[in-house]
This record gives structure tokens, C-alpha cells and sequence, in this order.
């Protein structure tokens, strides 16, 4: 396909375009046979599938768990509530969109071409970076309950507050990937030389203020969050500690009791370290690797099998982030915890 889109681009007269295309037609067949079908068959026939099941039986899970009384009277009932819709709407789209584009599974058409180049890839990601960002208000929303208790019910914490953060959420997500849209272009190749005379090409962009924006763009998306849930998560894990600290101070004779108390506030303590720390780490393995993959993502990288194994495995990772949202939620919340535990029975809701 490469070698079509330079033949488009470097033409504008259809005849010569058209005479040049047939007398290399052998050629680009032959070179678009060496394609990597295997790799993406193993990418997103056999692994991602696994892992999207995985993330369906948290979104059951989730529906379980918000539809338990004590859930709906609580603000992160509206958190789990708008991350399990995004995260559905997210593998929805990513699976009948990016990924079957991916696989060559493509209708032919002139408004199928111009959704994949100016609306698949940039739509996905939005909604991708706006569920990393609910994510970030439900860690906000622990650091609050947390750090400063006595504030936990001002306005902030209120429903329209909420939605409206929510609301803001996605205007900015959308309005920061819509740029992207440009980074394609639609091609009506002549008859005869492609299945789908609709061809879609990269629309070479030269400015400099392009790649400040895209830079920009993932700095927004995924490098600021996940310093704001490093910030988060070890400030909840300082209050946690002076707390305890004040917890065991309080009690004048050191009884048994005491005794007690403090190896299970010093279990729970690493526990809650093990599992703030894990929340970290993974979510920047499996978010920051995607950035340098949509800024230099490009046709010329489609035969190149060093990148196309690194946009695999950025991919992987990106969409096991959304599978293990729920699961790490429920292990560091015992409310939420209990709440699976009584419903459906989860072996490690302890």
C-alpha cells in the first residue's frame, strides 16, 4: 500500500497516475504481500479477544456491584458507573474499528473510508483517554476520603459537580484528538489495481506546530495522569500511615488488644502499599508505552516487523489497563470489596 499512496500523492493528473499504477501493478503486488498477517492474526485473533473477556466479566461484576443498595447512595457509585460505560463504549469501538482495520477487514466504501481515516483511530482514543481520566477523579475522590475526610462532602463531591466533570472530561478529550483527524487522507485509486478502489493514504503534515501538538496531546494523556496517580496514591499512603500512627497512639495501655491491632494495621499497611504501587506501575507500563506509538505511527511503519511487534504489544497493553480497572477498584476498596464478596462470590475479595 505504501508504494500506491506515493504513486497518489506525487501525481495530481489521473491518467499518469493511472498508467503508472498498471505498469507496477506486479510489483506492488508482490510488495504487499510481504505484510505481517501472522503477527496480527496471534495480536488480535487470540490474544486481545482473551483479554477483552476478562474485562467483560469485570463489567458483569460491576453491574453486580453498582446495582447492590448501599452502592447507589454513594459518589463512586457515579465513578464506576461512567467508567463502566466508557470502558464498554471503548472495546466496542476498538473492536468493530481500529483493530478489524488492523486485520484488513474493511467494508469498501466511500463513507467507510472516510470514518477509518479521519474518525476511527482519533474517536477511540478519545474515549480512551477520557476513561484514563475517570480513573485519575476515582483515585481524586479516594485521596479526598482519605486525606482530608472532613472535606469530603462539599461541593466537589456532589452529583451535578460530578457529571459536570464528566462532561468536561469528554469535551476535552474529544476537542484534543480532533486535530488528529488530518493525519489521513482518502484516495479513489483507479480500477483495476485494488480490491477497494478507496485507498487510505497518510496526509503528510510539515508544520512543526503538528508535532508540538501531538507531543502535547500525549503529554495531556497519559504522562500528566499518571503523575497525578503517583502524587495521589502516595499521599493516600502517607495519610493511611500517620492515621494508623494516631490509631495506635490513642490507646493508653499496651494490652494484647493493642498488640493485635497493630500487626493488622502493619498487614493492612502492605497490603495497601503492594497494591498502590502495583496500580502504578501498571498503569504507566500500560500507557506510556502507546505514546511515541500514535505520534510515528505511519504507512511507512506497516512492513517494518520491529514496529509493528512494538505497536502489538502497546496495544496489549493499552487495552489490559481497561480489563484490570475493576479488579484493582475492588482490591483497595473494602467497601467495594464486600459488596463483590456478598454478591457473586469473588475468591479474592478477602
Amino acid at each position: 500500500m505504501l508504494e500506491i499512496c506515493k504513486i497518489m500523492m506525487e501525481s495530481n493528473d489521473f491518467n499518469s497516475k493511472q498508467n503508472i499504477l498498471l505498469q507496477n501493478n506486479s510489483k506492488i503486488q508482490e510488495a504487499d504481500h510481504v505484510h505481517l498477517s501472522k503477527l496480527n492474526f496471534i495480536t488480535y485473533m487470540i490474544i486481545a479477544p482473551i483479554i477483552i473477556s476478562i474485562s467483560i466479566i469485570g463489567d458483569i461484576l460491576t453491574i453486580i456491584t453498582l446495582n447492590h443498595p448501599t452502592m447507589r447512595r454513594k459518589k463512586r457509585y457515579l465513578y464506576f458507573f461512567v467508567l463502566f460505560g466508557t470502558n464498554r463504549f471503548v472495546y466496542t469501538i476498538i473492536s468493530y474499528s481500529p483493530i478489524l482495520w488492523i486485520l484488513n477487514f474493511r467494508h469498501c466504501s466511500k463513507l467507510a473510508s472516510f470514518y477509518y481515516a479521519h474518525i476511527a483511530f482519533p474517536f477511540s482514543n478519545a474515549l480512551m483517554g477520557a476513561s484514563v481520566w475517570v480513573v485519575i477523579l476515582m483515585t481524586l475522590y479516594q485521596f479526598k476520603a482519605v486525606c482530608y475526610p472532613l472535606h469530603s462532602q462539599t461541593i466537589q463531591t456532589q452529583r451535578k459537580f460530578i457529571y459536570l466533570l464528566f462532561l468536561v472530561i469528554y469535551l476535552c478529550n474529544f476537542c484534543i484528538y480532533a486535530p488528529w483527524s488530518q493525519k489521513k487522507i482518502v484516495y479513489k485509486v483507479p480500477n483495476g489495481i485494488l480490491r477497494c478502489p478507496f485507498l487510505v493514504c497518510d496526509n503528510l503534515i510539515t508544520t512543526p506546530l503538528f508535532g508540538i501538538y501531538e507531543w502535547f496531546r500525549e503529554f495531556l494523556t497519559r504522562f500528566f495522569p499518571f503523575f497525578l496517580l503517583a502524587y495521589f496514591n502516595i499521599n493516600i499512603l502517607i495519610a493511611y500511615r500517620n492515621n494508623k500512627r494516631d490509631r495506635l497512639t490513642s490507646l493508653s495501655n499496651p494490652s494484647l488488644h493493642k498488640k493485635a491491632m497493630v500487626e493488622k494495621s502493619e498487614k493492612e499497611e502492605r497490603r495497601l502499599f503492594t497494591l498502590l504501587f502495583l496500580i502504578t506501575i501498571v498503569f504507566f507500563v500500560c500507557t506510556i508505552p502507546a505514546a511515541p506509538l500514535t505520534i510515528l505511527i505511519s504507512n511507512k511503519q506497516d512492513n517494518s516487523l520491529p514496529f509493528q511487534i512494538y505497536r502489538s504489544l502497546a496495544n496489549l497493553l493499552e487495552i489490559t489497563k481497561f480489563a484490570l480497572n475493576f479488579y484493582f477498584y475492588c482490591l483497595i476498596n473494602p467497601d467495594i470489596c464486600h459488596v463483590c464478596l456478598t454478591n457473586s462470590k469473588m475468591p479474592f475479595c478477602l
